[in-house]
């Protein structure tokens, strides 16, 4: 007889979870998506670094083109115009402000819930 064929072991099974750009604690934000962040001093623009090595539950990375694509999609704050996006490259994305309100963007971020993928 011969001996049994060999097999790649089961694929490991995905999880997908929801996080955000950022984790409010307090007064302050933590790192979440985004690894860091800078503001103006006057309020009107935040820049956000994405964490690489984040992927969405489709296996494709997760960019600053996910974070533009479903907040013109699910925010009507940026739906109303309120803020425009920059891509500076695919982990950095900058928001302009049509307003001093990047503590509530910031806050907005804390709220705001992306699929990603942990395997």
């Amino acid at each position: 007889t011969e001996p049994p064929a060999a097999t790649e072991p089961p694929p490991k099974p995905i999880t997908t979870v929801f996080r955000r750009l950022v984790i409010k604690e307090g007064d302050s934000y933590q790192p979440d998506l985004a690894e860091s962040w800078e503001t103006d001093p006057d309020g009107y623009m935040i820049v956000f670094h994405l964490r690489p090595g984040v992927y969405l539950p489709n296996g494709d990375p997760f960019t600053s083109s996910t974070v533009e694509e479903r907040l013109m999609a699910d925010w009507q704050y940026a739906r109303d115009g309120n803020v425009k996006f920059e891509k500076i490259d695919d982990y950095t994305i900058h928001f302009y402000l049509s307003g001093p309100d990047v503590y509530y963007v910031l806050d907005q971020m804390s709220f705001f819930e992306f699929e990603v993928q942990l395997g």
